[in-house]
């Protein structure tokens, strides 16, 4: 099955280049000129992975990528967002609202393929279990849903990837470095205070109960509460 992706520009010579440069026996290539167009298509193509421009006549691309994170139809939805801006503020701020990944104009298409590739390999690879669950916490590898105390919780596709990783590895200390590195695929050139932000968040959706069982080491990371710890 081709992969589908909703492509969310509103350069023609971009979007031609884009649309030929991804190669037809892997992708299905959607195209959405205006933020409020792309999340439009959103519901109607459901993609499997969002390019999005930061810069739209509408919508920016930072505004439509905080609303489709704040959807629990669509949270799951990776996201790449494409820009001009290089200052490391605009980095930090599109991983903070839920981007999976940031790419820079100009930029060679072999690594926008690589970076997509990464993400969607990241999103489709995982354990080869179907679920994990740890203290009143469940996760389902196959439908990426999540149940505490047996009730569903919407988390965003980072959100998800964060719990997954602190549940796999309960009872170690896991740095920032590691989770930045291991979520985002690759040492990201952000600070990482991204991590601290999306701890954060997810925290406050698990509730103040559940919200325990992630246990700050200042100066040096997090862990997931095992059964043994006190």
């Amino acid at each position: 099955m081709k992969t589908r992706i909703l492509l969310v520009e509103d350069d023609p010579a971009l979007r031609k280049l884009l649309k030929e440069a991804l190669p037809e026996s892997i992708f299905v290539i959607d195209i959405a000129e205006t933020g409020r167009e792309g999340l439009d298509m959103i519901v109607k193509r459901k993609p499997d992975l969002i390019l999005l421009d930061w810069n739209l006549p509408d919508l920016n691309g930072f505004e439509v990528c905080k609303y489709i994170k704040q959807n629990k139809d669509c949270a799951h939805i990776p996201i790449i967002m494409v820009t001009a801006y290089s200052e490391l503020n605009r980095k930090v701020s599109a991983l903070d609202v839920g981007a999976d990944d940031y790419i820079t104009k100009p930029f060679e298409i072999e690594e926008l393929i690589a970076r997509v590739k990464a993400v969607l390999r990241r999103r489709q690879g995982g354990a080869p279990e179907e679920a994990i669950a740890k203290a009143n916490i469940t996760l389902n590898l196959t439908t990426y849903s999540v149940e505490v105390d047996k009730k569903p919780l919407i988390l965003t596709a980072k959100e998800f990837d964060l719990l997954y990783v602190l549940m796999k590895n309960a009872g170690r200390i896991l740095t920032r470095e590691f989770l930045l590195e291991r979520i985002w695929g690759y040492a990201v050139d952000v600070s990482t205070r991204t991590v601290d932000v999306h701890i954060r968040r997810l925290r406050k959706k698990l509730g103040t109960k559940s919200a325990t069982l992630i246990q700050t080491f200042r100066g040096v990371g997090y862990k997931f509460k095992d059964d043994h710890s006190h």
